[in-house]
């Protein structure tokens, strides 16, 4: 708030700061993030409840053998799975248990 002669009140000042705080832990935050999927030797992707990939790690661009990863961005996972069926016990696995391990 501001009052007759400009001034911004101590708690809008604690407030802004807190945001510029907050701003810039969510950047280092990304900028670690994209450090370790960028040096990530496994594949690591991130697809939607439908199998839509959202996200590839470089190492999964190689591992395809394309350019970039917005040649598999968009594309279904299920895909590139040499027995689809194989894609889909995976997903059941997954929404009974919450998570799956390399059997």
């Amino acid at each position: 708030m501001i009052d007759n002669e400009n001034h911004i009140s101590r708690e809008d000042k604690i407030k802004k700061e807190s945001s510029e705080l907050k701003d810039d832990f969510c950047c280092y935050n990304c900028q670690q993030n994209k450090h370790i999927l960028n040096n990530l030797v496994d594949v690591y992707y991130q697809a939607d409840i439908d199998g839509t990939i959202k996200i590839i790690s470089p190492s999964g661009v190689k591992m395809f053998g394309v350019e970039e990863a917005k040649q598999l961005i968009g594309q279904n996972v299920r895909d590139f799975y040499d027995n689809p069926k194989d894609r889909d016990e995976f997903f059941q696995d997954l929404l009974k248990k919450g998570n799956v391990r390399k059997k």
